[in-house]
C-alpha cells in the first residue's frame, strides 16, 4: 500500500537500471512515504528548495516516459500554470 513506509510491495531490481538517477529515486521515495500525488511545487516544499522546480517537473516527465509515475487529478496544492500532480503506477513490475 502506498504511504505505509514499506518495501515489500515495490520492486527497486526492475526499476534500477531504467530509473537510477538521485533525482528520479528521491521523487519514487517521496510519492511513496506521502502516498498522495504530487507535482513539482509539492516536491519543491517536500525537498524544501533543495531542486528547481523546473529540474523536479522534467523528472517527473520522465518517470511518467517510463511509466513510473502517472498524472492526476488532486494533490497537496492547486496545480499552477497547467501543473498536474502525479502519482506512482502500481503494477507487477513495479
Amino acid at each position: 500500500m502506498p504511504g505505509d513506509g514499506g518495501t515489500d510491495d515495490f520492486c527497486w531490481d526492475a526499476l534500477e537500471p531504467r530509473v537510477l538517477h538521485p533525482v528520479r529515486v528521491e521523487i519514487i521515495e517521496a510519492l511513496r512515504w506521502i502516498g498522495l500525488p504530487l507535482s513539482a511545487t509539492d516536491l519543491l516544499w517536500v525537498f524544501e528548495g533543495q531542486q528547481t522546480e523546473l529540474r523536479l517537473e522534467y523528472h517527473l516527465r520522465l518517470l511518467s516516459e517510463l511509466d513510473v509515475v502517472k498524472k492526476e487529478a488532486g494533490g497537496m496544492t492547486p496545480p499552477l500554470m497547467g501543473q498536474r500532480p502525479y502519482r506512482l503506477v502500481e503494477g507487477p513490475d513495479l
